[in-house]
Protein backbone atom coordinates (compact mmCIF):
# COMPACT_ATOMS: atom_id res chain seq x y z
CA UNK A 1 0.00 0.00 0.00
CA UNK A 2 1.43 3.09 -0.21
CA UNK A 3 2.04 5.99 2.14
CA UNK A 4 1.82 9.42 1.95
CA UNK A 5 4.86 11.48 2.82
CA UNK A 6 3.88 14.32 4.91
CA UNK A 7 5.33 16.94 5.62
CA UNK A 8 6.62 18.03 9.25
CA UNK A 9 4.14 20.61 11.30
CA UNK A 10 4.91 22.15 14.53
CA UNK A 11 2.47 21.39 17.12
CA UNK A 12 2.57 21.36 21.04
CA UNK A 13 3.22 17.65 20.52
CA UNK A 14 6.50 18.30 18.89
CA UNK A 15 7.87 19.96 21.71
CA UNK A 16 7.81 17.53 23.90
CA UNK A 17 8.45 14.34 21.13
CA UNK A 18 12.05 14.17 23.10
CA UNK A 19 11.06 14.62 26.43
CA UNK A 20 11.98 12.96 29.81
CA UNK A 21 9.53 14.61 31.96
CA UNK A 22 6.48 14.05 32.48
CA UNK A 23 5.80 17.90 32.77
CA UNK A 24 7.12 18.43 29.28
CA UNK A 25 4.17 16.71 27.78
CA UNK A 26 0.62 18.42 27.00
CA UNK A 27 -2.42 16.48 28.51
CA UNK A 28 -4.30 14.32 25.72
CA UNK A 29 -6.64 17.16 24.56
CA UNK A 30 -10.27 15.23 24.96
CA UNK A 31 -12.28 18.46 24.26
CA UNK A 32 -10.54 18.96 20.55
CA UNK A 33 -10.78 15.59 19.87
CA UNK A 34 -14.27 14.65 20.71
CA UNK A 35 -15.62 17.91 19.13
CA UNK A 36 -14.12 17.32 15.63
CA UNK A 37 -15.11 14.04 16.04
CA UNK A 38 -18.40 15.05 16.84
CA UNK A 39 -18.73 17.32 13.60
CA UNK A 40 -17.60 14.71 11.43
CA UNK A 41 -19.69 11.46 12.83
CA UNK A 42 -22.34 13.62 14.60
CA UNK A 43 -21.95 11.87 17.93
CA UNK A 44 -19.77 12.22 20.68
CA UNK A 45 -18.45 8.83 20.97
CA UNK A 46 -16.20 7.86 23.80
CA UNK A 47 -12.65 7.82 22.58
CA UNK A 48 -12.20 4.83 24.74
CA UNK A 49 -14.81 3.18 22.25
CA UNK A 50 -13.34 4.40 18.85
CA UNK A 51 -9.76 3.34 18.91
CA UNK A 52 -10.02 -0.40 19.76
CA UNK A 53 -6.98 -1.50 17.60
CA UNK A 54 -3.51 -1.66 17.22
CA UNK A 55 -1.32 0.64 15.67
CA UNK A 56 1.93 1.22 14.21
CA UNK A 57 3.76 2.80 11.30
CA UNK A 58 1.73 3.27 8.21
CA UNK A 59 -1.26 2.70 9.30
CA UNK A 60 -4.50 4.75 8.43
CA UNK A 61 -7.71 5.73 9.47
CA UNK A 62 -9.69 7.70 11.44
CA UNK A 63 -8.95 6.02 14.81
CA UNK A 64 -5.11 7.08 13.77
CA UNK A 65 -6.21 10.61 13.35
CA UNK A 66 -8.38 10.62 16.28
CA UNK A 67 -4.68 9.60 18.22
CA UNK A 68 -3.24 12.77 16.58
CA UNK A 69 -5.64 14.65 17.64
CA UNK A 70 -5.20 13.49 21.41
CA UNK A 71 -2.04 13.88 21.03
CA UNK A 72 -2.09 17.72 19.87
CA UNK A 73 -1.17 16.90 16.04
CA UNK A 74 -2.83 17.91 12.56
CA UNK A 75 -5.02 14.80 12.22
CA UNK A 76 -3.70 13.52 8.61
CA UNK A 77 -4.68 9.91 9.54
CA UNK A 78 -1.60 8.19 8.54
CA UNK A 79 0.05 6.82 11.47
CA UNK A 80 4.01 8.19 10.56
CA UNK A 81 7.10 8.90 12.04
CA UNK A 82 5.80 12.46 14.16
CA UNK A 83 3.04 10.51 15.13
CA UNK A 84 5.21 7.63 16.17
CA UNK A 85 7.45 10.13 18.06
CA UNK A 86 4.59 11.81 19.53
CA UNK A 87 2.93 8.80 21.23
CA UNK A 88 6.91 7.86 22.56
CA UNK A 89 6.70 11.25 24.68
CA UNK A 90 3.28 10.21 25.68
CA UNK A 91 4.08 7.17 26.91
CA UNK A 92 7.53 8.00 28.85
CA UNK A 93 5.61 10.53 30.52
CA UNK A 94 2.81 8.40 31.75
CA UNK A 95 5.85 5.81 32.58
CA UNK A 96 5.29 3.18 30.13
CA UNK A 97 7.67 1.68 27.72
CA UNK A 98 8.29 4.25 24.70
CA UNK A 99 8.02 2.37 21.80
CA UNK A 100 5.68 4.45 19.56
CA UNK A 101 3.67 1.28 19.56
CA UNK A 102 0.06 2.42 19.93
CA UNK A 103 -1.05 -1.11 21.17
CA UNK A 104 -3.14 -2.40 24.45
CA UNK A 105 -1.81 -0.17 27.23
CA UNK A 106 -1.81 2.45 25.56
CA UNK A 107 -5.53 1.95 25.02
CA UNK A 108 -6.14 1.41 28.79
CA UNK A 109 -4.18 4.30 29.33
CA UNK A 110 -6.46 6.76 27.04
CA UNK A 111 -9.57 5.16 28.81
CA UNK A 112 -8.28 5.64 32.08
CA UNK A 113 -7.52 9.38 31.58
CA UNK A 114 -10.81 9.77 29.31
CA UNK A 115 -12.84 8.53 32.58
CA UNK A 116 -10.89 10.78 34.97
CA UNK A 117 -11.88 13.99 32.44
CA UNK A 118 -15.58 13.22 32.12
CA UNK A 119 -15.44 12.55 35.97
CA UNK A 120 -14.12 16.19 36.35
CA UNK A 121 -17.01 17.45 33.75
CA UNK A 122 -15.69 16.79 30.34
CA UNK A 123 -18.64 15.24 29.30
CA UNK A 124 -20.13 18.22 28.71
CA UNK A 125 -19.62 19.09 25.53
CA UNK A 126 -21.94 21.78 25.36
CA UNK A 127 -22.14 23.53 20.99
CA UNK A 128 -19.44 21.27 18.63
Amino acid sequence: RARARRARTTSRADAGADATSPNDVAPLDFNGAIRAHARTHDCATPMSATVVRDMALGDGGTDVALVQRLLGLRASGVYDSMTASAVRAWQRSRGAPASGYFGARAREQVAAEEELWRAAGGAGLGEY
